[in-house]
């Protein structure tokens, strides 16, 4: 940052509130300048999020700021000319504080309050005058805050409302805190944003005060309900996946379901609005999102219809690189459901799931981050991520399976849940895309001795057949040992794409017989390279898949290096890949799929990054001439990274576009799975 601070950290006073259901604070600050303004900057953060306001203009469409990161070492701070909104005379600077990641609900455990207990504010003005001369003006004790309508607000809750207090304010004095400024940096990431909006394909009106909206695609977002009712009116908004079988909205899956949790946890994703008879307000929680394709509305004299209901997206606003389209429609939407799987859960981290946990697991960021460079630019984006995975490297070379990663889940037993093979191996596998993707070598160093100290600690545990994060033999230990050899050769390209002059310790040979399997048709001769064992082990995989009918039987760590296909068996990729029988891809997309499900059976968060990472497929769309033959004329590839044809609403938010038809009914009996 290249800002002189002399703003301090302001909170309001506030005490005994609810975790999780904590309201928003107002705070209120004062402006005033006396000669003409040639420019003026506004650099704003806080520990948990904020939008800010200038004479009750909102300054910025940025929603969630200041994002999601690793606070004890890193807090984005972001600047916004507001020349235009500032001029001679007294201003009001107002910010409204809710609960983000910082102190609200987050994480496999839903725990609160995992980096402080109390939230602040920090803002500055910096003012150019037309005569030469500058003006400073920042948060101090000569600020107020009060309560507001909002009465709580959680990013997994949702947001409650009484419209009727907008604008009742009961002020009090700030208390000023000491939080330094050594941790406050700029991002390189793209901002969250509303990004597109989306009628409801149906409002049905299931009983009396009671109406299931259907969106028709499964998005991150939040709704903007226009017709509030009557004064006094309270209007519930729960939002879901998928509809039961009685055509209501079903939330049981969504609930987090672990054994060492102390008590049920909710499934969360609820609005609330008590209206206040005004014509023409409308409710939009901002401070919230949720994962839904269906909302029930409940509470609404009605009648209620699609024209009252606005569905509105909101991701990390990334800017369009690529597209895919073919002639067997299919397989287009199957490419869409990957491309809505990642615009669900680009919401300034990539997230599992942006229902349940929304947290950055560092395996699927691995698996997705190929397919998500193609569509998208994500080197900011990516980059901001890797900072976050680094800077809580353990000593011993260890990385936390999430990225941010809450303070509970480093903690206590959970502790030793991190460092798992396939998981920390992001640390290498990212900076290597990101490498490939934009030439980025400044990254690869700057990354470079995170990766060798975890490829240092992979190798010490394989060679005590233990797993690494586990301190125990496990069956694990087989993945453990075979880590080293399956990451190696991206390290040594790491090291020869910016001349490193020291690679880690795995160059150990690997020992043992060959494959057991007697397979015709393989090489039959002793492995002497690893393009012969890879051979080998291509002929024993294909072997594998067609006993099983030509389906996977894998989850979604293995599923996307099993689809990369050697030209010997390119046929059975795409016969994979087309496969219409359970469990398969298409059976998702047949059954009403909009993004990829968590599970093949669609029993867990439908907006999660399992079991499928597009690579394979779309790597071939890239090469169209590799198609077999005999299939090209089912699947014909159109499009590339050349082709820039749009395919985010980032560069077209007004075009028409095509839905896929609305989920079947689904009998709620699933659970979460990991």
């Amino acid at each position: 940052m290249t800002v002189e601070w002399q703003a301090q950290w302001i909170s309001p006073t506030a005490t005994g509130e609810r975790p999780g259901f904590r309201p928003a604070y107002r705070l209120r600050g004062e402006v005033t300048l006396d000669r003409p303004v040639r420019r003026a900057t506004l650099h704003a953060t806080t520990h948990d999020i904020y939008e800010l306001e200038l004479d009750g203009a909102r300054v910025t469409t940025d929603a969630l700021t200041p994002g999601f990161t690793e606070y004890a070492y890193r807090v984005q701070v972001q600047s916004y000319d507001v020349t235009d909104l500032l001029g001679q005379g007294a201003h009001l600077l107002d910010a409204v504080l809710a609960d983000g990641w910082y102190r609200g609900q987050v994480g496999i455990t839903r725990a609160t309050d995992q980096w402080g207990t109390r939230t602040a504010f920090l803002a500055q003005v910096e003012v150019e005058h037309v005569d030469g001369s500058r003006s400073v003006f920042g948060t101090d004790d000569t600020w107020r805050w009060s309560t507001t309508h909002i009465h709580a607000a959680d990013l997994i809750e949702g947001q409650r409302e009484d419209r009727r207090l907008v604008g009742v304010h009961d002020w009090h004095r700030v208390e000023v805190s000491d939080r330094g400024y050594d941790s406050l940096v700029t991002s390189p990431a793209p901002p969250v944003r509303a990004v597109e909006e989306l009628r409801p394909v149906s409002v049905v009106e299931l009983r009396s005060g009671v109406h299931v909206v259907d969106l028709g695609q499964n998005i991150n977002g939040r709704v903007r309900l226009a017709d509030l009712g009557p004064e006094g009116t309270e209007v519930t908004l729960t939002h879901g996946e998928a509809l039961g079988p009685d055509g209501d909205v079903t939330m049981t899956h969504l609930q987090p379901a672990m054994p060492f949790l102390p008590e049920p946890l909710s499934a969360g994703q609820v609005d609330t609005v008590v209206s206040a008879g005004v014509d023409g307000d409308a409710f939009e929680p901002r401070l919230t999102t949720h994962g839904f394709q269906c909302v029930r509305v409940e509470g609404h004299p009605g009648p209620l219809t699609a024209d009252d209901v606005t569905d509105v997206v909101v991701h990390t606003d990334l800017a369009p690189r690529g597209s895919f389209g073919c002639d067997v429609e299919i397989v287009n939407r199957l490419h869409d459901a990957a491309v809505w799987r990642f615009r669900g859960n680009a919401c300034d981290i990539s997230t599992d799931c942006p229902t349940r946990e929304r947290a950055g697991w560092t395996g699927d960021w691995q698996l997705y981050v190929p397919t998500a460079s193609y569509l998208y630019d994500v080197r900011g984006f990516s980059l901001k991520w890797l900072r976050d995975l680094i800077v809580t490297q353990w000593p011993d070379g260890n990385l936390g399976n999430m990225a941010p990663i809450p303070v509970a889940e480093k903690s206590c037993f959970l502790e030793k849940m991190n460092g798992f093979a396939g998981w920390g191996d992001a640390v290498v596998r990212v900076p290597w895309e990101l490498y490939e993707e934009y030439a980025d070598t400044a990254t690869l160093a700057k990354v470079w001795p995170a990766m060798v100290r975890w490829l240092d600690r992979v190798e010490r545990m394989a060679s005590q057949v233990r797993h690494p994060g586990s301190g125990r033999q496990s069956p694990g230990a087989a993945a453990a040992r075979a880590a080293p050899l399956g990451r190696r050769l991206p390290l040594g390209r790491v090291a020869r794409a910016w001349g490193a002059g020291r690679l880690p310790i795995l160059h150990r040979r690997r020992q043992g017989g060959g494959p057991r399997r007697s397979t015709p048709g393989r090489p039959a001769t002793p492995p002497a390279s690893q393009r012969s064992w890879g051979q080998r082990a291509a002929y024993d995989l294909a072997a594998l898949v067609r006993e099983a009918g030509t389906h996977l039987q894998t989850g979604f760590l293995s599923t996307p290096d099993l689809l990369q296909p050697s030209p010997t068996h390119l046929d059975l990729a795409y016969e994979l890949l087309l496969q219409d029988s359970e469990p398969s891809w298409m059976t998702m997309i047949e059954r009403g799929a909009t993004t990829v499900w968590e599970r093949w059976d669609g029993f867990a968060a439908r907006g999660a990054v399992r079991p499928l990472s597009t690579r394979a497929w779309l790597t071939e769309a890239r090469y169209p001439r590799r198609v077999p033959p005999r299939l090209s004329s089912r699947l014909i590839v159109a499009g590339s990274r050349s082709s820039r044809r749009a395919i985010s609403p980032t560069r077209d938010r007004h075009a028409p576009r095509q839905r896929s038809p609305p989920a079947p009914a689904m009998t709620d009996t699933g659970r979460p799975d990991r």
